[in-house]
This record gives C-alpha cells, sequence and structure tokens, in this order.
C-alpha cells in the first residue's frame, strides 16, 4: 500500500495514516478492535476484512474470513486490502485537497517611532499585540497596542525582554544583558494584567510557553554550553554554539528552535526535537537566520534567513 500510495521520495506517516483511517472506518461501522464484525487487526501484520460481502446481483454469498496466519507468511489476496486502501487514499486526498492553504502574508505597520524592537508576540485573544523596544534616548520598555489602532501603552517592565505569552495571558521575560548569550539571563513571569515579575530561573538564552502555558521549554546556558530543555530539567539537545528563537508546536509534542554552530556568529539552521530527544535538521546552511515561529493551523515553520553561508576555509 505504501508503494501505491507514494513515491519513493514521500514523507508520510504511513501508520499513522492508516490507523486514523481504519479507526473512522470502524467508527462508521459501529465497529470496535475488541469486538470485530468487519475489520479485523492482525497481529504485526495490519487490517483484514472479515465481514460477508454479496455480489450485485444478490445470487451468491462469500464469506471472507481467513484461516489462522501460518507461521510462514504466504502472499495475502489483494482484496483483503482493498477496503483499507481505498479508504487511506480518500483520507489523504481530502485532506490536502480540502484543507485551507496559509493565509496571503500582508505586512501592516503598527510603530512609527525611531528605534529598535526587540521581539513581538500577540495575546491570546489574537487583536493585541505586546513587544518590547527601545525608542530613541529612552530605556527598553515592554509595550501594548491593537494590531488596528497605532496608539501604543507602555506596561512598565524596563529592561525586560518579552519571550512569550501563555495561553493564560502570563508572560515570560528574560533580563537584559550584554553578555546574555554567554550566560544567559534571569527569566521572570508576571501576569499581562499586572503584578511584580517572578524570577523562575537563571541563564537562559530564550524560552516559550506549552500549549497549557503550565509548562517551560527553554534554552539555558551552562558549563560553557547551551542545553536545550522541556519540560524544565529534562534535556533534550546541546551544542558548543548557542540557540535561540525556541518555539513549542501549538499541539505541543516538539519544540523548533534555531541552532547557530558558532558563538556570536548568527549562521545557522532550524532543528526540531520531540519529546524523547531525538533532533531533526529542516533546514540548515544559512548566513544569517532569526525570527522563528508555527504557523498555527498547518503545522509549518517560519522563519527569516539571510544568504546561504559559504564553505569555511579552514574546514574540512
Amino acid at each position: 500500500m505504501r508503494r501505491r500510495l507514494w513515491q519513493e521520495d514521500t514523507f508520510v506517516d504511513f501508520e499513522s495514516g492508516l490507523n486514523t483511517a481504519i479507526n473512522r472506518l470502524r467508527l462508521a461501522l459501529g465497529d470496535s478492535a475488541e469486538n470485530s464484525r468487519y475489520i479485523e487487526t492482525v497481529a504485526r501484520s495490519g487490517y483484514r476484512f472479515i465481514a460477508p460481502v454479496q455480489d450485485s446481483h444478490g445470487t451468491a454469498t462469500v464469506e471472507t474470513v481467513s484461516p489462522p496466519l501460518p507461521p510462514i507468511r504466504k502472499p495475502r489476496r489483494w482484496w483483503a486490502w482493498l477496503i483499507p486502501g481505498v479508504t487511506v487514499a480518500t483520507v489523504l486526498t481530502t485532506y490536502f485537497l480540502l484543507r485551507p492553504p496559509p493565509s496571503e502574508v500582508n505586512f501592516v505597520q503598527l510603530t512609527f517611532r525611531r528605534g529598535q524592537v526587540m521581539s513581538a508576540r500577540f495575546a491570546p485573544e489574537g487583536k493585541t499585540v505586546l513587544f518590547t523596544a527601545q525608542w530613541e534616548h529612552d530605556p527598553r520598555q515592554l509595550f501594548q497596542m491593537n494590531s488596528v489602532s497605532p496608539e501604543s501603552r507602555s506596561l512598565g517592565f524596563r529592561d525586560l525582554n518579552l519571550a512569550a505569552v501563555s495561553r493564560q495571558g502570563e508572560l515570560a521575560l528574560l533580563a537584559g544583558g550584554g553578555t546574555a548569550n554567554i550566560n544567559g539571563s534571569d527569566l521572570f513571569r508576571v501576569p499581562l494584567n499586572g503584578g511584580a515579575p517572578l524570577l523562575a530561573e537563571r541563564n537562559i538564552m530564550a524560552a516559550d510557553w506549552s500549549p497549557d502555558g503550565r509548562q517551560f521549554a527553554l534554552v539555558r546556558a551552562t558549563k560553557g554550553l547551551n542545553q536545550l530543555e522541556y519540560p524544565v530539567g529534562k534535556r533534550l539537545y546541546t551544542t558548543a554554539g548557542w540557540l535561540n528563537h525556541v518555539r513549542v508546536a501549538p499541539r505541543g509534542g516538539l519544540v523548533a528552535f534555531l541552532h547557530h554552530p558558532i558563538r556570536h556568529d548568527d549562521r545557522g539552521g532550524v532543528l526540531v526535537a520531540d519529546s524523547a530527544g531525538k533532533v531533526t535538521a529542516l533546514s540548515d546552511g544559512w548566513a544569517s537566520i532569526s525570527g522563528m515561529a508555527w504557523y498555527p493551523s498547518s503545522g509549518e515553520i517560519w522563519f527569516t534567513p539571510r544568504g546561504m553561508a559559504l564553505p569555511d576555509p579552514c574546514g574540512p
């Protein structure tokens, strides 16, 4: 079925797609895995259609229940896989044809003062924008504004950078400092509606909230290394370079981050780690890379690269 549905270079979670299709088919038929009437689970092999069938003229009934599998596996009849195969193909085709494409990207200028914007996030309701900025000779501050209004107001947190906003409206703030990319900074948490910042962790390079707003994914500077933790204390990845822009997937389970193999150099790529610590490089070799986010509905990762890195003349 894999060879019939997908080409050799196609990456698809085949087992998950098949299992989902079978579960939906069983649900539609009122069937179950424990007491199968239509679809039987065959251990370490797959599924088998076991319901009696009748030809279109009603002249014959054929029982399709097969005997137990012998120790030596024999070739299976093609029709035993027909319904699961058609179901998988239908589910996948419908998904790829009907899923909404990412919205067209439109850029709207929200700030008009001279200075630098360090970071920006949406509030949980999706209309309010929170951002850290330093305008002209003013100190670094956290601001709040509505996406449809150019007016912004300071929230009063000076010399703190916005790292993330939780679903419950709690802010994660990082203290500023010129040596942050070496030793990290103090991480604070504070409710959006006001209060004193509470120290959460030390020596932190970057942080993000889990989808439920109860845990942190963070990058910690320790012993001359950078390590990714999610949740706090569980190490998923370590590098002698540096990591930043850590982002937890909207559905949890995966953490995306930017990896820079050389300290004080922003060349690098996009990596993703799962809860077991398996790390996959999605896009690498950029001369400069920063700014990253998950697209909520499609699971895509958006980032800002610039140019492909040239080979290191001192390297192999």
